[in-house]
């Protein structure tokens, strides 16, 4: 794979992608930012994302001349002037660098490919990730294997490990009908059966049903998507009503991307969860049931939807997990280390510098020019260079020192794909001490 996209025709394509915006404001046409930022992404990010996996290879010389249209860009759309830094450009309009967007696209697109089960020569990358002289003459191999370590996700790769379909689950073919009745139109029913929720501030999630005369509750993994939390109550109803006696199965969901992701007639996504739902759905034809997945409108005091929203809510506060989706996001890993879904602080009562400081640190935040560009830098708290500041302030910062716990002091040599593990395991001790916030706050992490 070579960066053949990127020649000198294309550039010229991308340069005047910021002069609409300048059009605009010398014309006297009253346009703010949002629609400017649109105008960008659609001129620019679209034609950059389409290519990225390609763009891998790119020189520093070319990097940095996609760099300068959008940062041309940016500085357009926000009338910034020419001193603003790139960084504070790049949190204003929340666009990242077109390298890390570049890395990060490739990134996601691979993963997918190595986890799915489809073939795919990418199947042997993961053993390249670990092992540099497999691909020391392959470029975009090593390009790639640089942005997997760049971007910390080695060890989410490593643990997520190919999504499978459900072992008994067989796809029908194509000419046959399919086996449930799917209706996505309002319907005047006072009776709704499956609900998800999660709790954007600590991660958690739940799911429920309800029917006439019971309900089901499960506490799911923390981190898992809105969308892992739909499927997953749908198919504690699926599954419920395969030991019911009743012939016919209406089951009714608030979630439309849910049952549009069920309608597909191929699943590309979330295959175990969903295949799991399909193979039940078998299972009631067998049995001879009529089924029936209704979509209602959430949130218009629909008796029955409130209340499985009521026991998916409750479930949140269940000790232990009943349904287990592993994390997708780098930071929820970095969460679940860390505070092992049982925060040790509740953020509320805490003054706002402190709740800053414990979010940055449970979270594992990156530095904007971290994120900016990744080269080594002397701590804010200290004269040593690294290239990692939140995981030396944790492990090697001799300002918090007295924090840290003795296994984790010394120069001792530790393994560099293990730094992030290591890092979030020390600091889950560190914030385990009492008072430990009000240290912390004096000398806070790198931003």
């Amino acid at each position: 794979m070579q960066p053949i996209l990127v020649s000198k025709p294309t550039l010229g394509y991308l340069r005047p992608a910021g002069d609409p915006c300048n059009k605009c404001r010398e014309l006297g046409l009253k346009v703010n930012s949002d629609k400017l930022k649109a105008l960008q992404i659609r001129r620019i990010s679209a034609c950059l994302d389409y290519s990225a996996p390609a763009l891998l290879t790119l020189s520093s010389d070319q990097i940095v001349s996609l760099e300068t249209i959008q940062n041309r860009a940016m500085r357009s759309i926000l009338a910034a002037p020419r001193w603003t830094r790139l960084a504070n450009l790049r949190v204003e309009t929340y666009l990242p660098s077109l390298h890390t967007r570049i890395r990060q696209i490739a990134v996601t697109l691979c993963s997918k490919m190595i986890t799915h089960t489809r073939p795919s020569p990418l199947k042997t990358f993961s053993r390249m990730l670990h092992n540099q002289d497999l691909h020391h003459n392959l470029t975009w191999h090593r390009k790639l294997a640089e942005a997997f370590h760049f971007l910390n996700t080695v060890p989410i790769l490593s643990a997520r490990g190919i999504d499978n379909y459900h072992p008994h689950y067989h796809p029908n073919p194509p000419w046959k009908d399919k086996s449930i009745s799917i209706h996505t139109s309002t319907i005047p029913t006072t009776k709704a059966l499956c609900t998800p929720t999660v709790d954007q501030a600590t991660g958690r999630s739940g799911a429920a049903i309800v029917t006439d005369d019971m309900s089901i509750a499960h506490r799911m993994s923390d981190g898992a998507s809105t969308l892992q939390t739909e499927l997953y109550a749908i198919k504690l109803a699926f599954r419920h009503a395969v030991y019911t006696t009743h012939p016919t199965i209406h089951i009714f969901t608030d979630s439309l991307l849910a049952i549009q992701t069920l309608k597909k007639n191929q699943v590309t996504d979330n295959l175990k969860l969903v295949t799991t739902i399909l193979f039940h759905i078998q299972q009631l034809e067998e049995q001879g049931k009529t089924l029936s997945l209704w979509w209602i409108p959430s949130h218009v005091n629909i008796s029955g939807n409130e209340s499985a929203d009521a026991a998916a809510k409750n479930s949140l506060r269940f000790s232990t997990i009943n349904g287990h989706i592993t994390p997708r996001s780098p930071s929820a890993n970095w969460y679940k280390i860390v505070t092992d879904y049982n925060p040790p602080f509740s953020v509320t009562t805490l003054p706002r510098k402190s709740a800053a400081v414990y979010h940055r640190l449970s979270l594992g935040y990156r530095c904007n020019w971290e994120i900016d560009i990744r080269v080594p830098r002397p701590c804010t708290l200290c004269t040593i260079i690294t290239d990692e500041p939140l995981i030396h302030y944790i492990l090697d910062c001799p300002n918090i020192q007295q924090l840290r716990p003795q296994q984790y002091q010394g120069p001792h040599k530790r393994d560099r794909r293990q730094f992030a593990s290591t890092a979030a395991r020390c600091l889950a001790e560190i914030l385990s001490s009492p008072d430990v916030l009000q240290v912390l706050t004096s000398v806070p992490p790198p931003r």
